[in-house]
């Protein structure tokens, strides 16, 4: 097959590259809702269990329970990001050189501005 993909060594029938994340849509939980699940589960009743571990347990589950009901569990597919053909170790190392120098101009540039503020200090107090 000729195109781009037969130039840089790959096929059109290349296998998808996906990675599967798995996580919580917590950013949907409001604090309201939060306290209203806090408050009708049980935790802020005066009759806890008496033992401090057992009060752990009965925490732990109740907001696990909680997290369950508001924020499922959720897996999604993604495609997972490799580098360009193009993108070789010479770019690399170019980007590096110049965030070098990027820092070295301002470290450089921040003591410039330190030292001409000395002087316009020691000229107003002559």
């Amino acid at each position: 097959s000729s195109g781009i993909n037969a130039e840089y060594g790959g096929s059109a029938n290349k296998p998808e590259k996906t990675k599967t994340l798995v996580g919580r849509a917590t950013r949907r939980i409001t604090a309201e809702t939060l306290t209203d699940e806090i408050f009708k589960s049980g935790l802020c009743d005066p009759k806890l269990p008496s033992t401090a571990e057992d009060c752990i347990d009965l925490y732990e589950t109740t907001l696990q329970r909680i997290l369950d009901e508001l924020a499922l569990i959720e897996e999604r597919e993604v495609d997972s990001s490799s580098k360009p053909p193009w993108f070789t170790q010479v770019c690399f190392d170019a980007l590096r050189s110049r965030r070098k120098a990027e820092r070295r101009y301002r470290y450089t540039y921040k003591k410039a501005l330190k030292k001409k503020k000395k002087k316009k200090k020691k000229k107003k107090k002559k």
